[in-house]
């Protein structure tokens, strides 16, 4: 059993891992490391209140479930599906059979109102859809930066690859994941301790100021997010028990912990690194042939690129010898996008696979559940399919400002959809049904002080989207 919490540690780490590696340095070009700190600190405490409400989300849904079932079956009869299990060719229901596996979906059903959770269903695939387009452009950037290839060749083979394994291989995926994010923690830590060692101190000239601290407000609540669309269906493969509970709980916190310490890590070496402003670079790109005249956090923040783009052209122009820090780097970001295309694929699989779920209507016969088990799977393949060429038709578009995109449109949809959840929490504590791991009453006043702290966020992201198209110059 413990392999379920292992899995869960690990798919929780590759959903957060990856955001934060891609698009967080660069913003310390202006406010400095420091600042950064407190702004990716406040959002990963609110992540981790975020966690405690979901799960209690999820034992209210299972519970309600079973009373439902409960008043539709008399305590004896009930207590003889419990007992029983399938005589050979009669469908007996049983209690598991009963109670529907949690999706974001069926969540939004039972504990938002009738418009919400269409607006929930739009955001959330919505959202999913976004990163995946996101990490289509940077996974085949970085293998581009690495092979030497246009990136515009390698987006096919990496978006269909993937969707089909996502698709057609969903039960394998979790120990696929698992396996592949232990090796990019091995990589990760090896390229940053060499690469600490032969240019340490390099960052001669930092600052930090308090007053850009909100430049890292948006990515940092973005970047540690993404445990979200995982844990329903992680959830899925533990018991209703106290003590499975409060492990999978303590699986999830403890894998969004180790992501934000390596984020931080991650943005400490970068910055100590590559310098703030334009440091003068003359080389030649080997897949453009054009000469970099400046490697700076913010020009490569200007220039929509990756934190690892303006990382690999210090090393390899400074320090030439340690190119092969480079590669393990590019290696690392590899593997870090793919796993991370790989969860959020899965999740957004599995949110069509909810929705796809409750539109057909039950059935009572054994051959007929069959059918339509098999119109279930068929149905939902089909659109996931749909929804992964449509991800593959964008990104082959080649949409510029990577950064841009990811911190004001994905953030907004993230923090439009951690609202909603917390307005779920908030409906779920007026069900009256008893779970075995309920929050103290407290909590709810917690979901207050996440609502606020959202409200702003969205307040925040909306001004920095509109204020440039309000300038005297662009009337």
């Amino acid at each position: 059993m413990n392999i379920v919490y292992l899995e869960t540690y690990f798919v929780t780490v590759s959903s957060i891992l990856g955001i934060g590696f891609l698009g967080l340095p660069l913003l310390l070009d202006k406010s400095g490391l420091y600042p950064f700190l407190v702004a990716f600190l406040t959002a990963s405490v609110v992540h981790i209140l975020i966690v405690f409400f979901i799960v209690e989300i999820l034992q209210k849904s299972h519970a309600l479930q079973v009373k439902h079932l409960k008043e539709k079956l008399n305590d004896d009869i009930y207590e003889t599906l419990e007992d029983h299990s399938n005589n050979e060719g009669q469908a007996i229901l049983s209690k598991q059979d009963a109670v529907r596996s949690p999706d974001l979906h069926f969540l939004a059903e039972m504990f938002l109102g009738y418009g919400f959770k269409y607006v929930f269903d739009t955001l959330i695939i919505t959202d999913l859809s976004s990163f995946l387009i996101l990490y289509a452009l940077a996974g085949s950037e970085s293998f581009g930066e690495l092979l030497g290839i246009k990136y515009l060749y390698i987006i096919p083979v990496f978006i269909w690859c993937l969707a089909f394994i996502i698709i057609f291989a969903v039960s394998y995926i979790g120990n696929l994941i698992s396996v592949l994010t232990l090796l990019k923690g091995v990589l990760f830590s090896l390229a940053v301790i060499v690469t600490l060692f032969v240019t340490s101190g390099r960052q001669e000239n930092a600052s930090n100021n308090f007053n850009y601290i909100q430049d890292s407000l948006l990515l940092s609540i973005l970047s540690a997010g993404g445990s979200v669309f995982v844990m329903p269906f992680l959830f899925a493969k533990i018991e209703n028990d106290s003590s499975q509970i409060k492990k999978y709980r303590l699986a999830v916190v403890m894998g969004l912990v180790t992501c934000s310490i390596l984020n931080i890590i991650w943005c400490w070496v970068v910055f100590d690194i590559v310098p703030q402003h334009c440091s003068p670079i003359i080389e030649r790109n080997k897949s453009s042939h054009e000469p970099i005249v400046c490697n700076s956090l913010e020009r490569a923040k200007e220039n929509g690129e990756i934190s690892t783009v303006p990382l690999i052209r210090v090393i390899r122009h400074e320090h030439p010898y340690f190119l092969w820090v480079a590669t393990v780097v590019g290696i690392f970001i590899i593997i870090s996008i793919t796993v991370s295309f790989m969860t959020y694929g899965t999740a957004l699989h599995h949110i069509i696979c909810g929705i796809v779920e409750s539109k057909f209507p039950s059935c009572s016969s054994l051959e007929s559940q069959r059918s339509k088990n098999i119109a279930k799977i068929f149905t939902s393949s089909f659109i996931s399919f749909i929804f992964f060429a449509i991800i593959f038709v964008i990104a082959m578009l080649n949409p510029k400002a990577f950064l841009e995109v990811m911190e004001k449109f994905c953030s907004l949809i993230t923090c439009f959809l951690h609202i909603l959840i917390c307005l779920m929490f908030l409906s779920s504590r007026y069900k009256n049904v008893e779970i075995l791991l309920p929050l103290p009453k407290i909590w709810a006043s917690s979901a207050y002080l996440v609502l606020l702290y959202l409200s702003y966020s969205v307040c925040y992201d909306i001004y920095i989207s509109v204020m440039p198209y309000l300038q005297p110059n662009n009337i």
